[in-house]
């Protein structure tokens, strides 16, 4: 046809024939119909059929045709930089190109470019029974990091049991490179790794610092395929982050070994949200390791998951009280018995996240009011985050129960009926933090996500 004028060209000494890359598209868009076209396309530029046009449109035996191609092309070179990418493979899969895939295996293989394709196809779309070709390929030692993971994916997609589990043998004996281990994490958990497994696994791999595409990030995406116990997973993750912390750490400067199982934590803490009314210690215990161990204002990985608990804690109160009483005993831990006073300060100030008080929790720190270890710190929120002085029926009602704490009843006396020599001479506060306690305005400011970072003295 006289277009093909237009649209190819011979370039340089040997004449290579090419197609003109400013004709790119309108070449792909006329190889669909017009087969003299296709027939120079597929000649001279192969990787075009993949990336312009509409490759979801061409039909099975023209799909063949293309690969058959490209391997023709590419089968006996290194990487030259010809990569399709997923999105474009995906369009051109169909079920009906095994018997091609296998026609072109051996060629294909001794190419960078060509057996990356058919490596992908057989992930992609998946062909079943090309399953062999791929676990002969996860065993070639000789291929790169790249087209080993492909290879691993395959037989996840495609493999049979006793190929899956070759493969879960091969990561959990670490007879593959952590990085493909990482890559595959998420799909290995999901078809073949049992929660131990899972456990021992993630154990024994290094984290990649500075990065967020390392382990933490591969666990985060393998938990998101948890159906059952995932409340057990996520109380083992976090007993292995608390056992592992630093010698020496303290509260507002957490660490542990296991941090960067945090950001799959964060997704297990969102999934195992208890029903409204009842959370218990255990997931505050849960949600407390998690934020107070992971990065200082959030997380990168998991900001959606983060959001999310911050919408459910500002919503219930159920949780809040969990989340506070878990700090209190985060903190306790940490910097050892204090004071009530020091410990309430330190378990809402020098966290992580300060634990909130809003507006409604009045009555679940009334019912701490007891003669317990709860019962000055439960006071000290009290009249901390609520105007005692204003509301005199919530004085009274305090009054009412810390009838037998004499220093308590002296304490809310001087704050809800104050005088000059009173207000000087109270040991928890300054009168700039009386002053900002007061605010119900101030009060209800305390959500997670504000993070606030108060002094000691208020």
């Amino acid at each position: 046809m006289w277009y093909l004028f237009v649209l190819a060209t011979n370039v340089g000494n040997a004449g290579e024939a090419v197609i003109k890359p400013s004709v790119d598209a309108v070449a792909a868009w006329l190889a669909l119909t017009e087969e003299s076209t296709r027939l120079e396309v597929l000649r001279r530029k192969p990787q075009l059929m993949f990336t312009a046009g509409l490759p979801g449109a061409m039909p099975v035996h023209v799909r063949a045709d293309l690969l058959r191609a490209y391997v023709e092309r590419y089968g006996q070179d290194g990487w030259c930089r010809a990569g399709i990418g997923h999105g474009k493979m995906l369009q051109i899969a169909h079920p009906e190109l095994g018997p091609v895939v296998q026609e072109l295996w051996d060629r294909a293989y001794r190419g960078y470019e060509a057996r990356e394709v058919l490596l992908e196809l057989i992930w992609l779309t998946p062909l079943p029974d090309c399953a062999d070709l791929a676990l002969a390929a996860l065993q070639d030692t000789a291929l790169d990091i790249g087209h080993l993971t492909d290879a691993a994916r395959c037989v996840l997609a495609v493999g049979n049991t006793d190929a899956k589990e070759m493969l879960k043998n091969m990561g959990l004996a670490h007879e593959l490179p952590q990085p493909i281990i990482r890559y595959i994490l998420p799909e290995l958990f999901s078809n073949v790794l049992s929660n131990d497994e899972f456990l021992a696994l993630i154990d024994s791999l290094e984290e990649v610092p500075g990065t967020v595409h390392g382990l933490g990030y591969a666990i985060y995406c393998a938990v998101k395929s948890v159906q059952q116990d995932a409340g057990v997973l996520r109380d083992r993750l976090v007993a292995a982050i608390w056992d592992r912390r630093t010698e020496g750490t303290h509260i507002y400067e957490a660490q542990s070994s296991s941090s960067h199982y945090v950001e799959g934590l964060f997704e297990l803490c969102l999934s195992t949200i208890p029903p409204e009314g009842r959370a218990d210690p255990v997931s505050g215990w849960a949600l407390a390791v998690t934020t107070h161990f992971g990065e200082r204002r959030g997380s990168i990985i998991a900001r959606q998951e983060v959001k999310a608990l911050d919408v459910a804690l500002e919503a219930r109160s159920d949780l809040r009280k969990a989340y506070f009483w878990a700090y209190i005993q985060l903190s306790d831990h940490l910097e050892g018995r204090e004071t009530d006073w020091e410990r309430f300060i330190r378990g809402t100030s020098e966290t992580r996240r300060g634990a909130s008080i809003v507006d409604g929790d009045q009555g679940w720190l009334l019912n701490s009011l007891r003669d317990g270890p709860e019962t000055g710190i439960a006071y000290h929120a009290l009249v901390y985050f609520f105007d005692v002085r204003s509301d005199q029926a919530l004085a009274n009602d305090i009054r009412n129960r810390i009838a037998d704490r004499p220093d308590l009843l002296e304490h809310l006396d001087a704050i809800a009926q104050p005088t000059h020599s009173a207000v000087l001479s109270l040991p928890s506060a300054s009168s700039q933090g009386l002053r900002r306690a007061k605010s119900p305005r101030f009060a209800k400011q305390h959500t997670l996500s504000q993070r606030l970072w108060w002094g000691t003295g208020g």
